[in-house]
């Protein structure tokens, strides 16, 4: 084999490496996204909890029943 044809299997094998390692990534920062957005939902869900629980103390403080 020709040198310039060893050349261009080494840049072949470069190639895909990089592009795995690519698509590798674009996975994980899709998947930490995913992540992301759950814990966002998560926190939505927390603060509106949060934010009755304490309209309810709030009354029982306005108003308290005896």
């Amino acid at each position: 084999m020709g040198e310039e044809y060893q050349e261009k299997l080494k840049l072949d094998d470069q190639k895909r490496a990089t592009e795995e390692k690519y698509k590798y990534e674009r996975r994980q920062i899709r998947e930490l996204q995913e992540d992301i957005q759950g814990m966002n939902n998560t926190l939505h869900s927390l603060l509106q909890v949060e934010a009755a629980q304490n309209e309810r103390t709030e009354r029982e403080v306005t108003y308290p029943v005896h």
